[in-house]
Protein backbone atom coordinates (compact mmCIF):
# COMPACT_ATOMS: atom_id res chain seq x y z
CA UNK A 1 0.00 0.00 0.00
CA UNK A 2 3.23 2.36 0.23
CA UNK A 3 4.78 3.38 -3.33
CA UNK A 4 8.61 3.67 -3.82
CA UNK A 5 8.69 6.68 -5.29
CA UNK A 6 5.76 8.87 -2.96
CA UNK A 7 4.56 12.43 -4.55
CA UNK A 8 6.11 14.24 -2.54
CA UNK A 9 4.76 17.90 -1.86
CA UNK A 10 4.58 19.25 -4.97
CA UNK A 11 1.01 19.57 -6.30
CA UNK A 12 1.56 18.62 -9.91
CA UNK A 13 2.39 14.86 -8.92
CA UNK A 14 -1.25 14.37 -6.78
CA UNK A 15 -2.74 14.01 -10.14
CA UNK A 16 -3.77 10.58 -11.38
CA UNK A 17 -1.39 8.64 -12.87
CA UNK A 18 1.60 11.42 -11.67
CA UNK A 19 3.64 8.48 -10.50
CA UNK A 20 3.96 5.59 -13.05
CA UNK A 21 7.35 4.75 -14.19
CA UNK A 22 8.26 3.89 -17.79
CA UNK A 23 10.27 0.87 -18.20
CA UNK A 24 11.25 -0.32 -14.83
CA UNK A 25 14.31 -0.81 -13.40
CA UNK A 26 16.88 0.18 -16.11
CA UNK A 27 21.00 -0.39 -16.16
CA UNK A 28 22.19 2.64 -17.16
CA UNK A 29 25.62 2.27 -16.37
CA UNK A 30 28.31 -0.12 -14.91
CA UNK A 31 27.53 0.72 -11.34
CA UNK A 32 24.19 2.35 -11.91
CA UNK A 33 20.14 1.38 -12.11
CA UNK A 34 17.75 3.83 -12.83
CA UNK A 35 13.99 4.45 -12.94
CA UNK A 36 11.95 7.09 -14.82
CA UNK A 37 9.23 8.22 -13.67
CA UNK A 38 5.88 10.20 -15.02
CA UNK A 39 5.79 13.83 -13.09
CA UNK A 40 2.65 16.09 -13.63
CA UNK A 41 0.54 13.82 -15.85
CA UNK A 42 -2.11 15.40 -18.34
CA UNK A 43 -0.11 19.08 -17.40
CA UNK A 44 1.83 21.85 -19.39
CA UNK A 45 4.28 20.57 -17.33
CA UNK A 46 4.52 17.17 -17.65
CA UNK A 47 7.87 15.21 -17.79
CA UNK A 48 10.14 11.94 -16.45
CA UNK A 49 12.03 12.40 -13.59
CA UNK A 50 14.96 9.92 -13.29
CA UNK A 51 15.96 8.19 -10.10
CA UNK A 52 19.16 6.37 -10.14
CA UNK A 53 20.24 3.92 -7.57
CA UNK A 54 23.74 1.93 -6.94
CA UNK A 55 23.96 -1.45 -8.27
CA UNK A 56 25.47 -2.29 -5.26
CA UNK A 57 23.21 -0.20 -2.79
CA UNK A 58 19.68 -1.61 -3.85
CA UNK A 59 17.77 -4.10 -1.69
CA UNK A 60 14.06 -4.48 -0.60
CA UNK A 61 11.97 -6.45 2.10
CA UNK A 62 8.61 -6.74 1.30
CA UNK A 63 6.06 -7.18 3.84
CA UNK A 64 2.21 -6.72 4.54
CA UNK A 65 0.57 -3.42 4.69
CA UNK A 66 0.17 -4.54 8.35
CA UNK A 67 3.73 -5.22 8.88
CA UNK A 68 5.86 -8.18 9.18
CA UNK A 69 9.27 -9.08 10.19
CA UNK A 70 12.52 -9.74 8.54
CA UNK A 71 15.80 -11.90 10.22
CA UNK A 72 18.83 -11.38 8.72
CA UNK A 73 22.63 -12.81 9.73
CA UNK A 74 24.83 -10.31 11.62
CA UNK A 75 25.92 -6.74 9.30
CA UNK A 76 29.33 -6.59 10.22
CA UNK A 77 30.80 -3.28 9.19
CA UNK A 78 34.07 -1.82 9.00
CA UNK A 79 35.78 1.94 8.57
CA UNK A 80 35.17 5.08 10.20
CA UNK A 81 32.13 6.44 11.89
CA UNK A 82 31.38 10.17 10.48
CA UNK A 83 28.16 10.29 12.51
Amino acid sequence: MEGLIRPGPDPGNWASRAGLTALGIVPTGPAEMSIYKQAHYAQPTTHLVRYVWRTDGFASANAGYNGGEMLTRPLLFSGVNWS
